[in-house]
């Protein structure tokens, strides 16, 4: 089975993707688990920034 990404404006199929085994779902969690303590302590500034951040190096990414 796979997932699809499908452009809603277009109907174009964007990529395909395989599902997660159970495993890598449940190891997936428990690291978000352990650093929501640490991610609530951060200010909210820092936060914004460090997502501000990640946002750019997406937007590269979508260029290259």
């Amino acid at each position: 089975m796979l997932w699809h990404s499908i452009n809603p404006a277009t109907g174009e199929l964007r990529q395909s993707y395989r599902p997660w085994e159970t495993e890598r779902i449940e190891k997936a969690l428990a690291a978000v688990a352990a650093v929501t303590p640490s991610w609530a302590a951060t200010p909210l500034g820092a936060r914004a920034e460090l997502l501000r951040s990640l946002a750019q190096v997406l937007r590269n990414r979508k260029t290259q």
